[in-house]
């Protein structure tokens, strides 16, 4: 597959592109940069109150269950079933490899030649 169409796909999954963000004076990034920049004070931070009526509620919520212990891979029969196939196959290969080719008739009497006189 060509590397053009893997990149089209891509893109087309990623989705637009969002537009550059603009000021009320302009684009973002138009006009030189200012050297000094100075930061912008923090807001005023408001004072808050906890409502501890929703406390008990909260602290009386049970976790979930964690999930139960897995079963070690060695103990499931999938494995022992694709152990097995690979070591049937392993042994089929090896089985079929290096046995010897068929070997041509050269006759059943000393010096095993064919002759027709």
């Amino acid at each position: 597959m060509p590397a053009s169409l893997i990149f089209a796909a891509a893109l087309a999954a990623w989705g637009p592109v969002a537009p550059i963000a603009e000021t009320e004076t302009g684009p973002a990034h138009e006009g030189p940069v200012p050297t000094a920049a100075v930061p912008p004070e923090p807001p005023a931070v408001a004072k808050t109150t906890i409502d501890r009526s929703a406390a008990p509620s909260l602290l009386a919520a049970r976790s979930p269950l964690p999930p139960p212990p897995r079963t070690p891979t060695y103990k499931r029969w999938q494995f022992w079933v694709i152990a097995g196939g690979a070591f049937a196959f392993a042994v089929g290969v090896t089985v079929a490899v290096t046995r010897p080719g068929p070997q041509p008739y050269s006759g059943n009497v000393t010096p095993y030649l064919v002759s027709f006189h």
